[in-house]
């Protein structure tokens, strides 16, 4: 079993002026939030192609990654239900006297869920109530001299 380590990571007021952010840690790179009243930390890759957490935006208790939408719980490290399989780590944190500290090694594990490829004509249900999903085509062209970013 590995030992925890508590690392301070910053004063209160400080850490307020920059989250969320990305904190490297050794052994770890972590996201901050404050949610709720209370610092947060989650592991800084999203599980589905490494998408910076840190650099997503809220909503409610949920980070968006910037990269292709997954969300997690800042709480849990959980997606939302129906997607609450996949998890990424989460982190103990502690409001002291001196400062913030975080421990590691993760108090929870990543859980990363392989998924079958998607066939785009398979029928794929959604649950009651889910939001509605976008299909964008792009008709640009793209080719050496006018590459898509």
């Amino acid at each position: 079993m590995a030992t925890t380590t508590w690392h301070r990571i910053g004063g209160r007021d400080e850490l307020l002026a920059r989250v969320p952010c990305m904190l490297r840690l050794p052994g770890a790179s972590v996201a901050l939030f404050h949610h709720a009243g209370a610092f947060r930390a989650i592991g800084a890759a999203c599980n589905h192609k490494g998408g910076p957490l840190a650099e997503g935006h809220m909503r409610d208790e949920y980070v968006v990654c910037p990269w292709h939408g997954w969300e997690y719980s800042v709480v849990t490290g959980q997606g939302p239900e129906g997607y609450d399989e996949e998890q990424v780590p989460t982190f103990a944190v502690e409001e002291r006297a001196d400062g913030v500290y975080l421990a590691t090694p993760p108090a929870s594990p990543r859980k990363l869920i392989k998924h079958k490829p998607s066939h785009l004509l398979a029928d794929h249900p959604k649950p009651p109530g889910a939001p509605p999903r976008v299909l964008g085509l792009s008709t640009t062209g793209m080719d050496a001299a006018n590459p898509r970013f």
